[in-house]
């Protein structure tokens, strides 16, 4: 299960995530993972970035 939390200003909303430890089954008992992204004001994408341990 992941949890966000993210920030919210006028220059670069944001936010970061990452699997509740604990919370994986089956296969996925023991999955960690994070990540985040940063919006810019007139961008038409973003970039996602994560880091991730096999279970």
């Amino acid at each position: 299960m992941p949890e966000e939390r993210g920030t919210f200003d006028a220059a670069a909303p944001s936010g970061r995530f990452e699997v509740v430890p604990g919370s994986g089954t089956g296969d996925l008992v023991g999955l960690t993972n994070s990540g985040g992204c940063t919006y810019r004001h007139g961008d038409t994408s973003v970039a996602y970035a994560f880091t991730h341990t096999p279970a």
